[in-house]
């Protein structure tokens, strides 16, 4: 196999006695499948939790820190404006971003990656 799986059985009629089994072909090339990336110095300012029962937004300031380097899978980026990117996170929160440079440089980075026609 390979180490990959590209068939599997699949049963026709679940929990039925002598249920027959049918191949399903599972061919999938995941070369093709590529996450693109950006670069970026960047340094989180604020997460967002949503909203609470009364319908407020429920935000954290997150303490002043120093700009670091990350590679960011585009497709984690919600938006970006002239100051912040806004990132999608886990468990359901966003966080915003400053970062260094101009939102041409971030324009320019997500073209080359084939993610802005802009």
């Amino acid at each position: 196999m390979n180490g990959v799986v590209d068939r599997f059985t699949r049963l026709s009629g679940y929990g039925s006695a002598g249920a027959e089994s049918e191949s399903c072909n599972l061919d999938y090339d995941w070369r093709q499948a590529r996450m693109k990336y950006i670069s970026a110095r960047v340094r989180p300012t604020k997460v967002y939790h949503g909203y609470d029962a009364d319908r407020t937004l429920i935000i954290d300031d997150l303490p002043p820190r120093d700009y670091v380097e990350k590679v960011i899978k585009v497709d984690r980026i919600l938006s970006v404006t002239e100051d912040y990117i806004f990132i999608e996170c886990p468990h359901d929160t966003v966080q915003t971003w400053e970062y260094e440079g101009s939102l041409s440089d971030i324009k320019s980075q997500l073209r080359a990656a084939g993610m802005f026609a802009g």
